[in-house]
């Protein structure tokens, strides 16, 4: 077990044992994984700056670690414990930033069961993007978060934000 101080609150965190964590449509349960570095899908040619190469395609990176919170218990979740997780969690409610990408990570690095597991979720209206909501915000009140750099001039643009 560990602790963290985020914002001046201190939360305790330990590793996922099994439990089922609380989640409900009004309290799901907020949901991350984290990847070793992403790399270019082609290698670097020499003396390439990583920062010029397009952003796609990229390989998938490999799932490295997972946390969830459900209001009273941070877990951190091994690789190896995730496919559990989600089989347990399936008829949970998650909600995450970026969640589609922590689905293309646990697609590539998981058993398809895994993957089952999300997409049941998906399909029941158990998943829920941070990333997603913000902009449609920004879409139906049309105030957008940045100005888009363009040859015709700037102009305001919908841009998804951390």
């Amino acid at each position: 077990m560990g602790t963290i101080t985020f914002e001046n609150e201190t939360f305790n965190y330990k590793w996922w044992q099994g439990e089922r964590l609380y989640s409900s449509a009004e309290s799901p349960i907020g949901f991350d994984v984290e990847t070793e570095k992403i790399h270019p899908y082609r290698p670097l040619k020499e003396g390439e700056d990583p920062a010029e190469v397009p952003s796609c395609p990229l390989t998938v990176p490999k799932l490295a670690i997972g946390m969830a919170y459900d209001g009273k218990q941070l877990v951190l979740i091994h690789p190896q414990d995730m496919d559990k997780f989600l089989n347990i969690h399936r008829y949970g409610q998650l909600v995450g930033h970026n969640i589609q990408f922590d689905f293309w990570a646990i697609a590539k690095s998981l058993p398809k069961s895994a993957q089952e597991s999300m997409f049941q979720m998906g399909d029941r209206n158990g998943l829920h993007d941070t990333m997603i909501m913000d902009m449609l915000l920004q879409l139906a009140t049309g105030k957008y978060r940045r100005v888009g750099f363009q040859k015709d001039g700037d102009k305001a643009r919908m841009y998804p934000t951390s």
